[in-house]
């Protein structure tokens, strides 16, 4: 009796997060994502870290040329999370809603929304860990903040061990896009009233198939195009 309470009340404990109002967590991912932003822009990559960076490729004087452009258009990175937040949320809905539509389920936009939101939750969890490593840690190098996402399969294979093809698909491949389709089926599980196995089967088959293409896409362009 006292295991299954306990089930029960992790159970509501998930359900509660899709009780909230969805345009709150927007907002708060919004908010949370710029403070983010800023603190990684102003104490993470500082000029010493461009410097490191640049300097076997560029003049001094070339890389505080980049570093000056870089803050004066600090400003727009932090006013294009929203539209960023707004794109990723809205790529996911279309793709549960086209396994929604082939499943012969009704298709409720707003409903989908709100539940996709939600769940995104994960995702600021997932920066806010990184960005305390990156802190505590410090990084030499912009491309030391790859190695130190522990949370990534790319993190954690180390990008000196794989061809730097395979870096992007590698670090997206993270343990927080696993957590956010679990959370996305329970949010599915407790709007829709379907059993969690069919809501994580059409969570796989259509975001995590989303997920491959993008990943595949990637890979094609960058072939392509190196």
């Amino acid at each position: 009796m006292e295991k299954e309470a306990i089930d029960i009340d992790r159970s509501n404990k998930l359900q509660d997060i899709f009780n909230n109002n969805a345009w709150v967590t927007f907002l708060l991912c919004c908010l949370v994502g710029s403070i983010i932003l800023y603190v990684q822009q102003n104490f993470v990559r500082t000029e010493e870290v461009y410097f490191n960076t640049y300097g076997d490729q560029l003049t001094l004087e070339r890389i505080s040329e980049l570093i000056q452009v870089q803050k004066k258009w600090h400003y727009l990175s932090h006013l294009l999370i929203p539209l960023s937040y707004l794109l990723q949320i809205s790529l996911v809905v279309v793709c549960v809603s086209i396994g929604f539509a082939l499943n012969g389920l009704k298709v409720e936009f707003k409903k989908l929304y709100a539940i996709v939101t939600n769940a995104t939750i994960v995702f600021l969890i997932g920066k806010a860990l990184n960005l305390l490593i990156l802190l505590v840690i410090g990084i030499n190098r912009l491309d030391d903040e790859l190695n130190l996402d522990k949370f990534s399969l790319l993190g954690l294979i180390g990008k000196s061990n794989v061809d730097e093809l395979l870096w992007y698909p590698l670090w997206l491949l993270n343990m927080f896009e696993i957590l956010f389709m679990l959370l996305l089926a329970v949010g599915l599980c407790y709007n829709y009233s379907m059993n969690f196995r069919k809501s994580i089967g059409l969570v796989i088959s259509t975001y995590g198939l989303g997920l491959l293409v993008w990943i595949m896409f990637v890979l094609f362009f960058q072939l392509t195009y190196s």
